[in-house]
């Protein structure tokens, strides 16, 4: 039960560092003010990957902070002073098929997770560093090719 109760989930949780950051950036991100677009979960069996998924789960279920124990911390920490309000949405990994692709009635084969009505936004984001500078060829077809995708912005920074 202490999973499905966002209070008794939190009261039972021990924030930390790393689960208190993932949640400032979330509330940060959803609230317009930072955090990062995509976020990927790396550790090792037991480490917490699931529980960090409930606890957004929870975060954003819609009940006040001050009723989530240790929530007022992550909500000071992120600047914030209330939750946006969202829509959760679960994917459940083993019931989703992408192997598996589906045909429209146009023909169009659709091979990812489609949410028709849904609004998607994709970022890119490309680093590159190099000691010897960019060679201008290279700058020029990067350029062109944002253009061409209609990137809203590109360019390069020279240290």
């Amino acid at each position: 039960m202490e999973y499905q109760d966002p209070v008794e989930f939190f009261r039972r949780t021990y924030l930390t560092e790393n689960l208190k950051r993932l949640l400032v950036r979330a509330v940060q991100r959803l609230s317009g003010t930072g955090g990062d677009p995509v976020v990927q979960l790396q550790t090792n069996f037991g480490g917490g990957k699931t529980h960090a998924m409930i606890a957004l789960y929870h975060l954003f279920s819609g009940r006040p902070p001050a009723e989530l124990p240790g929530v007022e911390e992550v909500m000071a920490e992120a600047g914030v002073h209330t939750l946006p309000r969202v829509q959760r949405v679960v994917l459940v990994g083993n019931r989703i098929s992408l192997g598996n692709p589906t045909v429209k009635p146009d023909g169009t084969v659709v091979r990812t997770v489609n949410v028709p009505g849904a609004q998607v936004q994709v970022t890119l984001e490309i680093e590159a560093v190099a000691p010897e500078g960019i060679p201008e060829n290279v700058v020029r077809t990067v350029t062109e090719n944002a253009r061409t995708l209609k990137f809203k912005s590109h360019g390069f920074e020279t240290a």
